[in-house]
């Protein structure tokens, strides 16, 4: 746990601690943090002890576990006198606080030649102390962003080579089912097939790739599925290490979603996606079959009969207008 908090091994030593402290105390709601601010002061759950350990950090002086468990172990040397304390007194907190005799440089004893080295600590890491945490855009802009593929038959990030993507013969598009994966295992929607592509959906949700991952695929061209190259900002040494690097923004998708609803229900010209097309393509697919066109009759007179009129359109314009 003294590896970088954004790095994996640092996300491994965590949940390596908290597993050793449910396996070897009785009490796991009452647990002594062990984080920079609470210092085995303050008792909480597992929850929000991993919570302080990814946004404090551990105290590092903090090795042996005593109060998690772990037994302690008396020095074998503790027969020391107070002389060869006081000679080597230094040296132990030197190797407690991993200090060695490089470390402070050649500063001699010139108190001002000291307060610039103080000085120098307080000056930001960062040219302009300035660090982009994540990206806020639609998902067209987060694939040139990120270099993904957003568009065709791979084109969930998350999903990747197993994205279940169907092309609809006569929409000539590409439509995205298995979106019911992400749903609880017990969920009732996952068992119905009328109301979705005709079949059951039992399959699990994939695990998203975190920085290093994608780092490492799109470094690698022969493990690309759906990256087109490596971003710039991964040039960025501390990006890998976002667990969230882009964020969709919910007002183009809310857009997007609303005037596709209000399009279909008041049929407007050119936002209306409920048209023999689409009816077509339910037909080939096998699915809502209340919903299918009768072929044996004329097209017009199937668009006709399946219309609403400019009545039952104003009752829905109402309708909307007080939501």
């Amino acid at each position: 746990m003294h590896a970088d908090r954004r790095s994996k091994a640092y996300e491994l030593g965590v949940e390596g601690f908290l597993n050793f402290v449910v396996e070897n105390l009785v009490n796991t709601t009452h647990i002594r943090c062990p984080c920079v601010k609470c210092g085995n002061i303050r008792l909480f759950g597992v929850g929000i002890i991993r919570d302080h350990l990814y946004f404090n950090g551990i105290d590092q002086s903090y090795k042996i576990w005593t109060c998690h468990g772990e037994p302690w172990e008396w020095p074998t040397n503790a027969s020391r006198n107070l002389e060869e304390d006081e000679q080597y007194g230094f040296s132990f907190v030197s190797e407690e606080v991993g200090m060695n005799d490089n470390d402070l440089g050649n500063i001699g004893f010139d108190p001002y030649e000291f307060n610039n080295v103080i000085g120098d600590g307080d000056q930001p890491l960062y040219a302009g102390s300035s660090v982009l945490l994540w990206i806020v855009n639609d998902f067209p802009t987060y694939g040139n962003l990120s270099s993904c593929v957003v568009k065709g038959y791979k084109a969930c990030p998350i999903c990747s080579d197993d994205t279940p993507s169907h092309r609809l013969k006569n929409g000539h598009k590409i439509c995205y089912i298995g979106h019911r994966k992400w749903l609880p295992i017990n969920n009732p929607y996952r068992r119905q097939r009328a109301d979705f592509n005709g079949k059951h959906e039992y399959g699990t949700p994939p695990e998203p790739l975190n920085g290093e991952e994608v780092l490492h695929i799109v470094e690698n061209d022969g493990d690309r599925v759906c990256w087109k190259k490596k971003s710039k900002f991964f040039d960025l040494e501390y990006w890998k290490y976002l667990h969230v690097r882009h964020v969709l923004d919910v007002m183009h998708i809310q857009k997007n979603v609303c005037d596709s609803i209000i399009g279909i229900l008041l049929e407007i010209p050119r936002k209306n996606k409920d048209g023999i097309v689409a009816w077509l393509d339910l037909l080939n697919m096998g699915v809502k079959t209340d919903l299918q066109p009768d072929m044996d009759k004329d097209v017009l007179a199937c668009l006709q009969a399946l219309g609403i009129c400019q009545e039952q359109r104003r009752e829905r314009f109402v309708i909307l207008s007080m939501v």
